[in-house]
């Protein structure tokens, strides 16, 4: 009695599980789990494997099959989502190549706007004004 099995076809209706058929074998109880899931009847089903645990003593139950409109619901907007998600990168990826092309590359600093350059042209300048007094004090004393 180790090896007797037995599938239950359970249907979510009303805000309760109903048994709507048995079988022995498990393809036929799959097969037809989804014959009933096609027909949009139930809004829930499940399928059970029932055995008898000779250890224990117990029946034991256990879930092999299970689909409801809701699981399908929140499958489809999560791949609508990625389908979006996946289309708004590629937009973005191609807006940011076409901007990045547009751009002028960036200039390089010339010498006069580092800061070495401008105090070169401090001490340029000053040294200029220098020489002028100097000149200036020549051209007077003479």
């Amino acid at each position: 009695m180790a090896d007797d099995r037995s599938y239950e076809i359970h249907t979510f209706t009303n805000g309760d599980w109903k048994i709507q058929a048995f079988f022995d074998d498990k393809d036929l109880a799959l097969l037809e789990a989804k014959r009933m899931i096609q027909s949009r009847r139930y809004p829930a089903l499940r399928v059970t494997e029932e055995y008898w645990d000779d250890r224990n003593e117990v029946f034991r139950s256990r879930t092999i099959y299970r689909d409801n409109e809701v699981d399908r619901h929140n499958q489809q907007v999560a791949e609508k989502r990625a389908e979006v998600r996946r289309e708004a990168e590629e937009s973005r990826e191609r807006r940011q190549a076409r901007q990045q092309a547009r751009r002028k590359p960036a200039k390089q600093q010339r010498f006069g706007d580092t800061y070495l350059g401008l105090a070169l042209k401090g001490l340029g300048i000053f040294a200029l004004g220098v020489i002028a007094i100097y000149l200036l004090n020549l051209v007077a004393g003479a």
